[in-house]
């Protein structure tokens, strides 16, 4: 009976890479783990899709593999996988692992780019056979390459075999496989550089396999997303231009398949400067007060906004306690699909006292904590909302459950929100009546004169708006303006409101009317329940005296 090589496996993502001379393909060269980072053995591929990618070395495995394969293939009926010279390569890159797990998906993704492919290797296989000779591994290798195939639109492979010294010279002599498995979806063509200098700009065009109505979203480095128009069909075609700030530029591709919209490829491109040379075997480590893993995502969130030049988010509880809640109806399959309603959402910011008029969530799932904000990271969609200028908070919170089989899967739910900070409001009450006094000069009306009475009201209304979450009861709004009437003769206006920004209101019409010549401006903060916490309330009152 045939054994089948039992290896592990490492699921999709996409990161980014560095650039050189392809190297010679009959040597060669794994990659080397030191100080906690792997730096592959070959210069890298400095274009996605581009010439230089090296070729499988000649070897009796390289040799026997796509024969096995061949065979296989036609027993199953199926057209048989290719060999792919950039899947050698980073098998090769592999060759010498010692690591107890196997690569996690940041490390396959950077080394996929190394060698110019713009969608990560989907799975890499690395394990210990006990045996020397290159047919059986050959014909072991072509069944978990097949097994493969069965799921892939258009599978392609690559692999390599080191023989590892005997312990002693009556022991068995063993060898180390490497295979790396691709779903080879999209094609780039002509080659596109993964890194621009600033003001450079390239077209970046290709086509889908197996998907059609191609879609591009391009994350820019302040975080800004641009989709350009695309043809109906299979091809796609954009313009990606490197500004004046270096960063990260992010190009997303997506296609329809059997119906479904899906992801095919995230690709990172350098703008302004130098592609890493290495990436870390382990997901890097923030520095906080406890094991909070959820706090950490939001120190990795600031930690990109800082590069854009942005203020960091707070991080607020209520806002965490609606995220830990969206996490856990996303790992409820009852409840998934409604896990991100925005209505619900907003429901539950209101009932925990941080509503906002502006909301962006970032749903996400992967085996880690750590993958699954990788993949959102490498959203242009979703790396758009964590870069957001209008946010001001946010709230992390991700559910792990594990599977009957043993495996685990995380959900992860960022929220992020614009939530009004307290502030001295008599400060900007004075602010708000100098503004108005400044509008009135420029429009040649004269002045109004700041009434104790007017102003004692005005303050009393917006403290007891503010109080009321803007909703006064009738009674009490007549109770405050019928004793201010006393004072003064005719009609006392009144302009009141919830804002956000409260200096606008010195912009109203009314504000430069003729007709009553004594004004009173109240400003309080509350919460409020559709533009949220520390809503500024505002009440301006005019008359004459009596």
């Amino acid at each position: 009976m045939k054994r089948t090589l039992r290896l592990p496996v490492v699921a999709l993502l996409v990161i980014g890479v560095s650039a050189g001379p392809a190297a010679r393909a009959d040597q060669s060269q794994p990659g080397s783990a030191k100080d906690g980072k792997l730096t592959p053995g070959r210069p890298a591929v400095p274009t996605f899709g581009g010439a230089g990618v090296p070729g499988c070395p000649r070897s009796g495995l390289n040799d026997l593999l796509p024969l096995e394969v061949g065979r296989a293939a036609k027993a199953a009926g199926r057209p048989a996988p290719e060999m792919s010279g950039a899947l050698c390569a980073i098998a090769d890159t592999f060759a010498n692992w010692k690591e107890p797990a196997p690569p996690r998906d940041a490390v396959i993704a950077f080394v996929s780019e190394w060698f110019g492919l713009p969608v990560a290797a989907r799975q890499v296989l690395v394990g210990t056979l006990p045996s020397d000779k290159e047919e059986a591994i050959a014909e072991n290798l072509a069944g978990n390459i097949m097994g493969f195939a069965k799921r892939a639109l258009n599978p392609r492979y690559g692999a390599v075999m080191v023989l590892l010294p005997r312990a002693d010279r009556f022991a068995q002599r063993e060898s180390r496989v490497v295979v790396v498995l691709e779903d080879h979806v999209l094609t780039i063509d002509p080659p596109f550089p993964r890194r621009l200098d600033l003001g450079q700009s390239a077209v970046l065009s290709g086509r889908l396999h197996g998907a059609t109505d191609p879609r591009i979203a391009i994350s820019e480095v302040g975080g800004q997303v641009v989709s350009p128009e695309q043809a109906p069909g299979d091809a796609f075609k954009a313009n990606v231009s490197c500004g004046t700030r270096p960063g990260a530029i992010w190009v997303q591709v997506s296609g329809v398949h059997e119906g479904q919209r899906r992801v095919v490829a995230s690709i990172e491109v350098a703008c302004g400067k130098d592609l890493p040379s290495s990436v870390p075997l382990e997901p890097p480590k923030v520095a906080i007060e406890g094991p909070d893993q959820e706090r950490q995502v939001l120190q990795r969130i600031n930690a990109e906004r800082g590069l854009s030049g942005l203020a960091p988010l707070a991080w607020d509880d209520a806002v965490a306690g609606v995220a830990k809640g969206i996490s856990e109806k996303m790992s409820d399959p009852a409840r998934a699909g409604t896990a991100t309603a925005p209505e619900d959402i907003r429901a539950a910011l209101e009932k925990a006292g941080a509503a906002s008029s502006l909301l962006a969530v970032n749903p996400a799932q992967g085996v880690t904590i750590d993958q699954a904000q990788e993949r959102l990271l490498s959203s242009p969609t979703h790396r758009a909302n964590m870069l957001n200028a209008e946010l001001t908070t946010a709230g992390v919170g991700a559910t792990t459950v594990a599977g009957k089989d043993g495996t685990t899967a995380t959900y992860l739910a960022e929220v992020f929100v614009k939530l009004v900070p307290k502030v001295d409001t008599s400060d900007i009450r004075a602010k708000l009546a100098a503004l108005i006094a400044e509008r009135r000069v420029d429009a040649k009306m004269p002045p109004l004169k700041t009434d104790p009475v007017l102003q004692s009201a005005a303050q009393k209304y917006a403290d007891e708006l503010a109080a009321a979450h803007g909703n006064l009861p009738e009674a009490r709004d007549d109770e405050i303006i019928a004793q201010v009437k006393k004072a003064f003769k005719g009609t006392v206006t009144m302009l009141s409101g919830a804002s956000t920004t409260p200096l606008e209101y010195a912009k109203q019409p009314k504000m430069i009317a003729a007709g009553p010549d004594a004004l009173g401006v109240g400003v309080a903060q509350g919460d409020h329940p559709t533009l949220g916490r520390n809503t500024f309330f505002v009440v301006i009152l005019r008359g004459t005296r009596r």
